[in-house]
């Protein structure tokens, strides 16, 4: 498990195995993102129909699937609130 240090206290995050690692490193470098071949062929395809490159459509289908599941949380919240509302006099009587 990662402990993370106080940044004002040392600078650096602490990593499995002992490891020290600067904090600038976790915020200013990229990210190297690791595909199998069926992945690869998968997001080369899905660049190659938006017109984009690989980086702009794995940036496009992260933010789609956030927003996504994002708005299908908000929408399971709204639909438990208005049904305890609907039927709260059916569940109280259930937990008598």
């Amino acid at each position: 498990m990662c402990r993370l240090l106080l940044a004002s206290q040392s600078g650096y995050v602490a990593m499995p195995a002992g490891r020290l690692l600067p904090l600038w490193y976790h915020y200013g470098v990229a990210m190297t993102l690791r595909l199998d071949a069926r992945d690869e062929e998968t997001l080369a395809a899905l660049a190659a129909a938006e017109g984009v490159s690989k980086h702009e459509a794995a940036l496009r289908a992260i933010r789609a699937t956030g927003a996504a599941r994002q708005l299908h949380e908000d929408r399971v919240r709204a639909l438990s609130a208005a049904a305890r509302e609907r039927y709260a006099a059916v569940l109280d009587r259930l937990g008598q």
